[in-house]
């Protein structure tokens, strides 16, 4: 039976949404070693079926792009700077190979594709305890915290969390990861058209990285990062079908 993933397409991003009431002990079949060896250093029910899920949906929407058997992909995770396997998901499948990205918080996974461009998507649940103004001061530039002084107080949560997902997208979708201080990637205030304003590594105002608003649902916010200079359409798409066996 073929699944109901459409075709990749160089004008439009995948994004595949699933939650974690989609988890059912049979999608662990489809990981591999150095993912079951992950899987088995988790401690927590929850965080163990947030990975399942991430590695399910990757392999499941990847393998009905190549007409792969989703467990027979290989996919490599190895940091370029230490070398664990906790790095930007890549696969050497294809030609050129499917870029994309996994994120996974709270009640929401999350994964997208593009055919060429390097992607990068970042979901977060909004967790209304947070200290945001400790993790403000290491984590937004000056013109991003003055802004976000202006925030009132019951917004700071959600303030907060949508920065945070706009900068992750952006240095994953560059493969910066640690290697960039997030306080050093500028991106435009909540409730502004998601812009990427600056960067290091030369990245532009705008140009060279599209960055997008996600739709996770509720309490959760998302962010996807697209490099290259020309916009894509964004379709986000429902998972239940794909995961469902």
């Amino acid at each position: 039976m073929s699944l109901p993933v459409p075709a990749l397409r160089d004008d439009v991003c995948q994004v595949w949404w699933a939650g974690r009431g989609l988890f059912r002990p049979g999608l662990v079949d489809v990981l591999d070693a150095v993912e079951l060896r992950r899987l088995a250093a988790l401690v927590r029910p929850a965080d163990r079926e947030r990975f399942v899920l991430g590695c399910a949906l990757l392999r499941t929407v990847l393998g009905a792009h190549l007409s792969v058997r989703p467990r027979d992909i290989p996919l490599e995770r190895s940091c370029r700077d230490c070398g664990q396997p906790h790095g930007k998901v890549r696969t050497g499948v294809g030609d050129p190979p499917i870029q994309m990205s996994l994120s996974h918080s709270g009640d929401r996974v999350v994964a997208a594709f593009h055919p060429r461009a390097q992607v990068g998507v970042d979901v977060e649940y909004i967790d209304p305890r947070l200290e945001t103004a400790s993790l403000a001061a290491h984590t937004l530039s000056e013109s991003e915290a003055a802004a976000f002084a202006l925030t009132e107080p019951q917004g700071r949560a959600v303030a907060f969390t949508t920065y945070w997902v706009r900068k992750e997208a952006v240095v994953k979708a560059t493969g910066a990861g640690l290697r960039t201080p997030l306080a050093a990637v500028v991106v435009s205030a909540p409730g502004a058209v998601p812009r990427l304003l600056g960067a290091p590594g030369g990245l532009g105002p705008g140009r060279d990285l599209q960055l997008y608003d996600l739709d996770p649902g509720p309490d959760h916010a998302a962010a996807l990062a697209v490099l290259g200079g020309r916009p894509v359409d964004v379709r986000e798409l429902d998972a239940r079908e794909v995961l469902a066996g």
